[in-house]
């Protein structure tokens, strides 16, 4: 060490002693801070912050799933057969686009409706032109028109009646047909069908699901597990990965005595049973019910018009002969005919579906060759531009949001790109669930050009419930005294002391100094985890601040 003392030139020693002497003397500067005559020193559980303005905003978090708030179902309003199907699921299509389109047959009955209309419009307005007066007839033939208006009314009653009946009982064989059709799945499979199922033949729905009816009834699997007499397995517990119940397959391969065939051309083997016929024969006899359905109702149309057409006729027969009413039942005619032809003309054009507006097929629901009837949803349409995120708020946090209010939207599959929104309705409907009320919430999203969304994406909201620009903010720990006397430490020249201080709001973490801080002054913390809620300092704000998010919700951006 001596030695290497001496080989240090005097300058290198010189400015050696002035680091260990300035050394020294913060040494002894920090001592007297601590422990000095009349001065309150820093603890070791104690650190200083520094006083300074920024942003404190109070939000509250709920989590939704994004939806697309503009979505139309779309339909031909009458029965036909889809001919045409131009789209598939996820096309993007313009408004006005053409969708779909009815069958020729269809088609070519409307084209005759609108031709006949046109002519019954001429006939009506030439019939309305003609018409200079008519004089009274005599009674006796007013008394026989009105006989044939009675008649024609009771007749298209009994027509009514009558097809209503027939109706009922097409609809009854169609039902029950369908549900033996699904009977027949559950029977060989316990296999229960859903949605429009029961629209696929067999082979398609079994592909759908991935039955393999051959492999699930290998004759060389019959009697497999009660040939280990004692040793058998028993009934298996169903599989949920699969769609069949596995009891049902084993209760008909081990418990039934008799032959089991999956095909069989010339009919179920003697003293035996055939799956496929079974569930074939319950289709074809499901798809003879539906057309036959079809059938009535289209036959219960034509018997209806032509009673009420005979009953049109006895009403114009009575009017010609009853001067006070011919006229204006002329114009009322030429009106109907008016009506009827821009009926026609309507239904004509229904025949094919055209987009609504600019967006995306979000779902196709019918087969080309199916019948429809019509309500029947052929295509959805969405607007992929109104995009929205639905979720719930606290009955404690709802009063404090407003509709308009900002909003910041993450969603997972966008990892963590913020999107910006605005609440559009608030419910007024509230749920309750195991003592929790909440209120239903809307926010409409600003989707930036090239982001694309899919529906019931899950995403977290964040709405402003209040935001408050450079104010000076201090961590709530640095509070002290009282709720109505707070106090906060202060580090100024080498002393701390005691200064009131007036609050305003604050979040969960962060509180505003109104009046006795300012920026740059130090105050002091302690630097283990302190409670304030023992001053009357938790959460929720001084003088009348705005709650802070809902316990943990609020932040400080």
């Amino acid at each position: 060490m001596s030695e290497t003392l001496r080989a240090l030139k005097l300058w290198q020693v010189a400015i050696l002693v002035v680091v260990l002497l300035g050394a020294a003397g913060s040494a002894y500067g920090m001592y007297q801070l601590a422990s000095g005559p009349g001065q309150s020193g820093l603890t070791e559980e104690q650190q200083v912050y520094t006083v300074q303005r920024g942003s404190l905003i109070n939000e509250v978090s709920t989590n939704g799933n994004v939806l697309f708030a503009s979505r139309e179902a779309l339909t031909f309003g009458m029965q036909g057969t889809l001919a045409e199907l131009l789209v598939e699921e996820g096309d993007s299509v313009e408004e006005g686009q053409p969708l779909a389109r009815l069958d020729a047959a269809t088609v070519a009955s409307l084209e005759v409706k609108v031709a006949q209309a046109r002519v019954d419009l001429r006939d009506a307005q030439q019939a309305l032109d003609e018409i200079t007066g008519v004089s009274t007839e005599a009674q006796s033939t007013i008394d026989l028109a009105e006989t044939d208006l009675t008649n024609a009314q009771l007749d298209l009653e009994v027509i009514r009646s009558e097809w209503e009946t027939k109706q009922e009982a097409a609809q009854i064989e169609a039902d029950a047909s369908t549900e033996a059709y699904r009977a027949v799945f559950v029977k060989w499979l316990g296999l229960s069908l859903v949605g429009n199922d029961t629209s696929k033949n067999p082979a398609a729905l079994l592909d759908t699901y991935g039955v393999d009816l051959v492999s699930l009834f290998d004759p060389a699997a019959r009697y497999e597990d009660t040939v280990r007499g004692s040793n058998a397995l028993g009934m298996p517990s169903d599989y949920l990965a699969t769609p069949w119940d596995e009891g049902v397959v084993y209760s008909w391969q081990n418990l039934y005595p008799g032959l089991i065939t999956v095909t069989c051309e010339d009919g179920a083997p003697y003293l035996g049973v055939c799956v496929t016929e079974e569930i074939v024969d319950a289709w074809d006899k499901q798809d003879d019910a539906l057309d036959n359905l079809l059938s009535v109702q289209s036959k219960a149309a034509m018997a209806i018009v032509k009673g009420e057409a005979s009953l049109a006729a006895a009403q114009a027969g009575l009017a010609g002969v009853t001067d006070p009413l011919f006229l204006a039942l002329r114009e009322s005619e030429l009106l109907s005919a008016q009506a009827t032809l821009t009926t026609a003309i309507e239904r004509l054009d229904g025949t094919t579906i055209r987009a609504p507006m600019t967006g995306i097929v979000s779902s196709v629901d019918v087969e080309v060759g199916r019948s429809v009837n019509a309500n029947a949803s052929i295509v959805e349409i969405i607007d992929p531009t109104v995009v929205e995120v639905d979720g719930t708020v606290d009955e404690i946090d709802v009063l404090f949001i407003n509709q308009g209010a900002q909003v910041v939207v993450t969603l997972d599959a966008l990892g963590g790109q913020v999107l910006a929104g605005i609440v559009t309705e608030i419910g007024s409907a509230a749920t309750s669930q195991q003592g929790v009320v909440t209120y239903p919430l809307r926010v409409t999203l600003q989707v930036p050009r090239g982001v694309e969304l899919r529906d019931g994406l899950s995403a977290t909201a964040d709405i402003v419930l209040r935001e408050e620009q450079n104010v000076l903010l201090v961590p709530i720990q640095a509070l002290h005294g009282t709720f109505d006397l707070p106090v906060v430490l202060v580090l100024s020249g080498g002393r701390v002391a005691e200064r009131p201080v007036v609050l305003g709001s604050s979040d969960d973490f962060w509180i505003v100094i109104t009046d006795g801080l300012v920026e740059g002054e130090q105050v002091v913390l302690e630097a283990g985890e302190a409670s304030t809620t023992q001053f009357g300092f938790g959460p929720g704000g001084f003088g009348g601040g705005v709650r802070g998010g809902g316990g943990g919700q609020g932040q400080r951006r």
